[in-house]
């Protein structure tokens, strides 16, 4: 019996992988990116993952970083989860505490009906922590020098009551997920684009700190030609 929640890795790609660059401005993408949005309403999962410069950049808007300091020294650190009725989650893993949430950021249309726990590092700031708490915004602190992800699915399956996570990337995320057999379901849409650069992000990477590689096997389960010359791929994970 699965402990943790049931996790779909949803994107929307280049031919070449890419999730950002050039190609997020042609029409067909755009046209791609409506069905990839109602896509993720059908699996109706209970939450969406999303890495720190996603988040940024839809719901911070690029505030710049502010430092907040330990005040309470003596205090110790733990968990901190809201009451949650309507039972959806926005995911967001910001190791270092790098976002500036305001008040403005909870008010994004992406939010209504949806509340808000990002995942940190056991040493961000109690000013921080604390200024999570002022905005009602849940908090999992996941690990001392990189995040356990294993132990912050389980808290997020116990605490939050999440049985399905759709994971949205960006690549080092996935890439993450994959390599800690976390990742039971692939969706991907294609557009019919090749976004040939060094500098877009791939739909899967990985980070400076994973020394070991891992091949995670999946078998596919569906395909669909889409219009706008899309397609979309489904893949289960092979057991």
């Amino acid at each position: 019996m699965m402990n943790r929640p049931y996790i779909i890795c949803h994107m929307l790609q280049s031919i070449d992988g890419r999730i950002s660059g050039q190609f997020f401005h042609d029409e067909n993408t755009q046209n791609l990116s409506s069905i990839y949005k109602e896509m993720s309403n059908q699996f109706n999962a209970d939450g969406i993952i999303y890495g720190s410069v996603t988040a940024k950049e839809i719901f911070t808007y690029g505030n710049p970083k502010q430092i907040y300091t330990d005040s309470k020294q003596n205090i110790e650190k733990e968990d901190f989860i809201v009451e949650n009725e309507n039972k959806e989650w926005i995911v967001v893993f910001d190791p270092q505490g790098t976002l500036n949430w305001k008040e403005q950021s909870l008010n994004n249309f992406r939010l209504i009906g949806k509340s808000v726990v990002v995942i940190l590092l056991n040493n961000v700031s109690m000013g921080y922590l604390d200024h999570l708490k002022e905005l009602g915004i849940s908090y999992i602190l996941g690990g001392e020098t990189k995040i356990d992800l294993h132990y912050v699915m389980d808290i997020l399956y116990i605490k939050c009551k999440i049985k399905k996570l759709l994971l949205q990337g960006g690549g080092i995320l996935n890439g993450s997920f994959v390599n800690k057999n976390l990742v039971d379901e692939i969706s991907l849409i294609i557009a019919p684009d090749i976004s040939v650069s060094n500098k877009a992000a791939l739909c899967f990477e990985t980070s400076s700190y994973s020394k070991q590689e891992v091949l995670s096997q999946y078998i596919i389960t569906d395909t669909k030609i889409l219009f706008c010359s899309g397609v979309w791929l489904h893949y289960k994970k092979r057991i």
